[in-house]
């Protein structure tokens, strides 16, 4: 008779023991869990160690490969598709600047090092990346918060469990980071559990876009969803879950996808485990663990079984299930899908063979429905000259009767014409603080170098003037293409040709020689 142990859920060290104890005492053939991602190192270990096969229905940290493990098996969809969902979404609008936001996990440091590859190959920059671990408190997370909020990007993307990522986004609303003008996005980890998110989380989330595995529709799911919440009503009726997620079905599908390819090796394999020569009761003796005759082969059962589960196809691939289709939702209650997104067509607004290459209307935050330009200018403070040399160039004039200071010439032309461009093209409309870089008595308050250096210690973000490219001021600024050149002239005294006058032949000597 097979033994099959069942682990939903390892919560500290005492539960990874059992685990060790129950593959000695009672021979079990496999292993479903984990269900928090920090404890699947451990388990694959185990499991190859014992040569049982761990089947995850979770999301595990992408390091953990099913080809580089042999006995380990995922049950959940691909985090390589679901980075080049995010980069199409991210392409889709013109956003070439992202801040990363993860938990400090091995699992998050995981999928991260995916989404970084992808993004880097499609050219978005990232401007800043944030570490949440998961043991911060909220006022450690507001003041991360606080740092984000000074910067330009306004485009971030959220990869954390459930418990960090609904801290987090109360703390978000509460600073006023979930207003118009800002960009959220969720992967999978997080929006495949929206459905069971407390109502305030999905308050403070209004207007958050997530990637989450697609869930085909069938009669089958229809019939299994109509039974669950029957038994759970039964069961818990004042319970405020009222959906089960799509973890759920794969759960379901994993177990069934276990007993079918049980069922193919029953007989007349032994599938008892083979025990050492000297074996040890210490649960923490791992060298003494046996290994189990029909790992192999129930390992490769399952790799080779395939059937239409509640979650779709069950048809895995390099020890992990293939699908490549992914929802892109709106979170406007439990998530409204805008669109889809698959390998061979990208994003589409359905999954009809001629629908459009976009998205549906979006809600975003701020209840906007315009998309975010995905950046903004908190302040442009901008540095001037005041001498007074090239008033064509720049002249800037203090009205005290108005207390008004105007700034006029070519290079104010040229300045004001590029701040119209970046409005018309990105749709950033700047409003520059002018400060002229002047003294108490109205004069240069040092050199064109000392102002120029200005920028360096942050006092002015740029400099506008008949500034001149000279190569040591490029170790402390960067400068625009030349608009303009005063080229380099010399003066130098006009002197008379005198070699075709026909008195020549008189120079070498001076007239009193000739008379003599």
């Amino acid at each position: 008779m097979h033994k099959l142990l069942l682990l939903k859920q390892f919560k500290d060290c005492g539960k990874l023991i059992l685990a060790v104890d129950l593959l000695k005492k009672f021979q079990v053939q496999a292993i479903i869990g984990p269900q928090i991602p920090a404890a699947a190192p451990f388990l694959v270990e185990l499991g190859e160690k014992a040569q049982v096969p761990i089947i995850s229905f979770f999301e595990t940290s992408p390091a953990l490969s099913p080809t580089e493990h042999p006995f380990f098996i995922r049950v959940t969809q691909n985090d390589s598709l679901q980075v080049k969902a995010i980069s199409a979404v991210l392409q889709n609008f013109s956003w070439h600047e992202v801040v990363l936001m993860y938990e400090d996990t091995n699992y998050g440091a995981g999928f991260i090092s995916f989404l970084v590859d992808e993004l880097q190959e499609n050219d978005i920059r990232i401007s800043h990346m944030s570490k949440i671990p998961t043991s911060a408190e909220d006022f450690q997370i507001s003041k991360e918060l606080s740092k984000l909020s000074t910067m330009q990007t306004r485009v971030f993307i959220v990869h954390m469990n459930t418990a960090l990522a609904s801290r987090l986004f109360a703390l978000v609303a509460k600073n006023g980071m979930m207003s118009k003008g800002y960009t959220w996005i969720v992967t999978a980890c997080l929006s495949n559990s929206l459905n069971v998110l407390d109502s305030e989380v999905i308050d403070s989330m209004e207007g958050v876009l997530g990637v989450r595995s697609h869930l085909p529709k069938s009669k089958e799911l229809g019939l299994f969803d109509r039974r669950w919440k029957s038994k759970l009503h039964s069961m818990k009726p004042n319970s405020s879950v009222t959906e089960i997620n799509i973890s759920g079905l794969w759960a379901y599908d994993t177990i069934f996808a276990l007993a079918k390819a049980v069922e193919k090796i029953l007989s007349p394999i032994n599938p008892s485990i083979v025990n050492p020569s000297n074996p040890s009761e210490s649960t923490t003796d791992f060298g003494s663990l046996g290994f189990s005759r029909i790992g192999h082969i129930l390992c490769n059962q399952i790799l080779n079984t395939q059937f239409k589960g509640l979650s779709g196809e069950f048809h895995l691939v390099n020890g992990q299930l293939e699908s490549s289709v992914f929802e892109i939702v709106n979170v406007i209650g439990t998530g409204r899908v805008v669109g889809y997104w698959t390998s061979e067509k990208g994003l589409t607004q359905t999954l009809d063979l001629t629908s459009k290459n976009d998205l549906k209307q979006i809600i975003w935050p701020g209840d906007s429905t315009i998309a975010p330009t995905g950046w903004a200018i908190p302040s442009l403070v901008v540095g001037t000259p005041v001498r007074l040399g090239f008033p064509q160039f720049l002249s800037v004039r203090e009205d005290g009767d108005l207390n008004k200071t105007t700034y006029t010439g070519f290079c104010m032309e040229i300045f004001n014409a590029t701040l119209e461009i970046v409005e018309e093209k990105l749709g950033m409309k700047i409003h520059p603080q002018l400060v002229p870089y002047e003294d108490e008595n109205g004069e240069m308050a040092g050199t064109y170098d000392e102002l120029l250096y200005q920028i360096k210690l942050k006092k002015f973000d740029a400099v506008v003037g008949d500034i001149s490219i000279v190569a040591s001021r490029t170790d402390y600024v960067e400068f625009t293409l030349p608009y303009s050149e005063s080229g380099v002239t010399m003066l130098v005294p006009v002197k008379r040709d005198n070699r075709h006058n026909m008195w020549i032949f008189l120079k070498p000597w001076t007239w009193d020689l000739w008379l003599a």
